[in-house]
């Protein structure tokens, strides 16, 4: 088992959250263009409400299916977070692998194929599909058990934040907190155990209160 910086571990970690929340935005999209496409125009504004986005940051439908999948320049989009997790993969090229990076890097070649194809959603599928691979290929390749696990608290804690502004049921809250605890447990990611156990403690709790979690959230990984 090694060690690492902190700078490293800020990269690794950030990977993670980066390269989560791309894939669970295209789960997002792919939901709400279905939607949108069968008989909701509007449905697109809940996914703007769950993740704090204002409402009027889009302007209609085909605004949000152009700019929250597709635009660089949009800092909510898929597009973006894909090029946020190549930056922190290319600078930690030596830990994860040439096999991690490429998959990376053909998820973001993809992603420019949906951005001109009449059918995106089948593109952004394939895109899925190689951020799953992605995490085969950590797992299968990286063997520094430490690298492994920082790369995954980013990942658990991306997925802790998403469904919390969902509002998954308890159960699966629940789970994804215990998944997180356990990888922190693993890696040398810096913490604050109150704020960790606080989270925990209210996971725990009959009536799930989402917006004290959320709150309590970002207080959590000390990076």
């Amino acid at each position: 088992m090694g060690s690492l910086t902190i700078e490293k571990t800020n990269s690794l970690y950030w990977l993670g959250r980066y390269i989560e929340r791309s894939y669970q935005s295209m789960r997002l999209f792919v939901n709400a263009y279905d939607h949108m496409i069968d008989d909701n125009d509007s449905y697109y504004l809940t996914i703007c409400e769950r993740l704090g986005i204002p409402f009027t940051y889009y302007s209609s439908r085909e605004d949000f299916i152009t700019r929250f999948a597709f635009d660089p320049a949009d800092g909510y989009s898929i597009c973006a977070n894909l090029s946020r997790t190549f930056d922190n993969a290319i600078v930690m090229r030596d830990e994860i692998s040439t096999s991690c990076l490429s998959y990376i890097h053909m998820a973001q070649a993809e992603m420019d194929r949906a951005a001109r194809s009449d059918a995106p959603v089948f593109n952004i599928t394939r895109v899925m599909d190689y951020i799953l691979a992605f995490w085969g290929a950590l797992d299968d390749e990286v063997d520094d058990e430490i690298t492994r696990n920082t790369v995954k608290v980013g990942k658990r804690m991306e997925r802790l934040d998403i469904f919390v502004r969902f509002q998954r049921t308890p159960e699966e809250l629940k789970r994804e907190g215990m998944r997180l605890q356990s990888r922190i447990q693993k890696s040398m990611v810096p913490v604050s155990r109150a704020a960790l156990l606080h989270v925990l403690a209210e996971l725990e709790d009959e009536e799930i209160d989402y917006e004290q979690i959320l709150r309590r959230l970002p207080g959590i990984i000390l990076l």
